[in-house]
């Protein structure tokens, strides 16, 4: 593939984990939930990064073969065509603070998450969201005509588009196999399969949204923008609390506002993330500084940009182009940065949004050490540069 020969000829240091300046480091504990996270294995319980034999493909995926009495199957293509590239994209790393976020919530209701075998629920649920987090990452790059992920190719350059949208889409979907394993209690259990629906339904209403303002069909206001991450960047972590809510018995009152905070939590770690896309040299030379004016993303900024700036009718041409010429995304970058005002209303509406919800959310949660780290994982996600 040509765009896989131009990627890897980037002059780009490749890393597994985001880096984060030694000014903004992520909060010590996060590095210990994801530990435990991975300690629990449940990432390659849901999903094996390799099928061995029938019999592994049968108890893997028992509903898959026509009849248990069957003799072969073509297992080099599963492993090849979906296991490969899923756990290539989830190998790479990430920030992981939705799973986190889940554990500490979870211990914050009472729970010891460090007995893995006592909450294994718990870790279902956060390893379900992250599988689908994974899935949204591959296609949204796919959509987005994004190079790189976590420092790599992206999915769909590497495997192939029809490789990518499909594994995307089994990423949704393939964790559900295990949740009578999982979650025992039967209205528990329902409940959580309800709020599943709902909540990829919102995933995929949101990401439609993104998808026709970034081809230019609608020209979003700040209204428009809000609804749209509430319903795509705001949803797993919101999916995570209300299935805990369900496993936890928390009282519907607790769910509403923990749903409440986590839409803003979302929300503002979204508008913080396009700030960085656009500002961080760091971020530049992990993936691409014109990544998002290439793909025509209409962030806070942007929109921020195309209401009050003098060059907006350049800017609205170039990122309805879609264009390769670095001459113009440059045009382009240098048109957003001269209005500083966009960045500025941005981050100032994202610190709004933890503050208000936090003042929400405080008196719900009980007392204790969970309760300052998640107040201190919501700073760091707003005061972030990478």
């Amino acid at each position: 593939m040509n765009i896989l020969r131009k990627v890897v000829k980037r002059d780009i240091i490749f890393s597994s984990q985001r880096k984060f300046s030694s000014q903004n480091q992520p909060p010590e504990f996060l590095q210990a939930y994801n530990q435990l996270f991975i300690k629990s294995n449940i990432i390659n319980e849901l999903l094996p990064k390799k099928i061995e034999t029938i019999d592994h493909l049968k108890e893997t995926f028992p509903t898959l073969l026509s009849s248990n009495r069957a003799k072969e199957a073509d297992l080099a293509s599963v492993n090849k065509g979906i296991l490969e590239p899923a756990h290539d994209l989830i190998d790479r790393g990430g920030k992981r603070w939705r799973p986190a976020l889940g554990l500490i919530l979870a211990e914050a209701f009472g729970r010891d998450i460090k007995n893995l075998e006592a909450n294994k629920d718990v870790y279902y649920l956060s390893g379900l969201v992250e599988l689908v987090h994974n899935g949204s990452l591959m296609i949204d790059d796919l959509q987005d005509n994004s190079k790189f992920r976590r420092g790599e190719p992206c999915t769909y350059i590497k495997y192939g588009a029809d490789i990518a949208s499909n594994t995307s889409t089994f990423l949704y979907f393939a964790p559900l196999l295990k949740i009578d394993k999982y979650i025992t209690d039967k209205k528990a259990r329902a409940k959580i399969l309800t709020i599943f629906n709902q909540e990829m339904v919102n995933l995929m209403l949101g990401q439609n949204w993104d998808i026709n303002w970034h081809n230019g069909k609608v020209e979003p206001n700040a209204n428009f923008y809000h609804q749209m991450v509430v319903n795509k960047t705001s949803t797993l972590p919101r999916m995570n609390a209300r299935s805990l809510g369900a496993a936890l018995r928390l009282k519907n009152s607790q769910v509403v506002k923990l749903s409440s905070f986590l839409n803003s939590l979302g929300a503002a770690f979204q508008i913080q993330d396009d700030i960085i896309a656009l500002k961080s040299q760091e971020y530049a030379q992990e993936r691409d500084k014109y990544e998002d004016i290439r793909e025509g993303k209409r962030s806070l900024v942007v929109i921020n940009a195309l209401k009050s700036g003098k060059d907006k009718k350049l800017i609205k041409e170039i990122l309805n182009s879609h264009t390769e010429d670095v001459a113009k995304l440059e045009q382009a970058y240098k048109a957003i940065h001269q209005n500083q005002s966009a960045f500025d209303k941005a981050d100032k509406e994202a610190k709004q949004l933890v503050e208000k919800s936090w003042t929400a959310i405080n008196p719900v949660l009980p007392e204790g050490d969970a309760k300052k780290k998640i107040e201190e994982l919501s700073q760091f996600i707003i005061k972030r540069n990478l």
